[in-house]
């Protein structure tokens, strides 16, 4: 029986996938690897030797996917919290109530710091590494976490131009607030080696912290009540 040339088009394509698929396996098994790896020593502790020891394949293999060490730590850094972001941005989108403005910030908190234990050594690494002032690590966490500030900025921006915040409330430091919280807390954990402080592999431990952080958060930009006293009558 003669194929049709959709079959063997069909056959064709199926084997680049394929193909494909065969390559990337290699190229995520050495990312994994790396990832554990520059979570435990950092980047300058981390050796070429001990990634291909811990996925099983040689320094030639690293070469010819990611060139060298440092390519390697750039596309690892770089893949760090992709889609996480990106729910981020869907999740802070302009709120129409003061309740929104509490939900989604809850959502938020919730779901970054879900993120971040699902995820701790990629947390680590970028954490780690900025801390130590490491160009690369610098540049990738200031452009990843710097489009999160951006984003709940303009959020509290947005509920503030729509008097759903106070009028005199600043978005910029209520930002710096609720990230250096939720910051403070996972690197608290990671660092102090103290899982049972903050339990974040439990949605119940996840929720009361966004929760608990986010109302002293709101509270402090709640709108005062008519006849409310200012600081000239106190």
């Amino acid at each position: 029986m003669t194929r049709s040339t959709r079959d063997l088009g069909s056959k064709a394509e199926s084997g680049t996938e394929n193909d494909s698929a065969s390559a990337r396996k290699p190229r995520e098994t050495l990312l994994g690897a790396a990832r554990e790896i520059f979570s435990q020593f950092g980047f300058e502790g981390a050796s070429v030797s001990a990634i291909c020891k811990k996925a099983g394949m040689n320094a030639a293999q690293v070469n010819y996917h990611f060139q060298s060490k440092i390519e390697l730590y750039k596309t690892l850094i770089a893949s760090i919290g992709e889609k996480e972001i990106e729910r981020f941005l869907r999740v802070l989108q302009s709120p129409s109530s003061e309740a929104e403005v509490r939900l989604r910030l809850e959502i938020f908190a919730t779901e970054y710091l879900e993120w971040c234990a699902r995820d701790s050594q990629s947390f680590r690494i970028l954490v780690f590494e900025y801390m130590r002032g490491m160009p690369i690590a610098k540049d990738l966490f200031q452009e990843k976490f710097g489009s999160i500030r951006r984003a709940i900025t303009e959020f509290l921006t947005s509920a503030r131009e729509k008097n759903l915040i106070r009028a005199d409330s600043d978005p910029q430091i209520a930002t710096a607030a609720l990230l250096g919280g939720l910051q403070s807390i996972v690197t608290y954990r990671a660092f102090r080696n103290e899982p049972e402080l903050f339990d974040l592999n439990t949605d119940d431990e996840r929720s009361r912290l966004a929760s608990s952080l986010v109302e002293t958060l709101v509270t402090g930009l709640k709108r005062m009540p008519a006849g409310a006293l200012n600081e000239n009558e106190i």
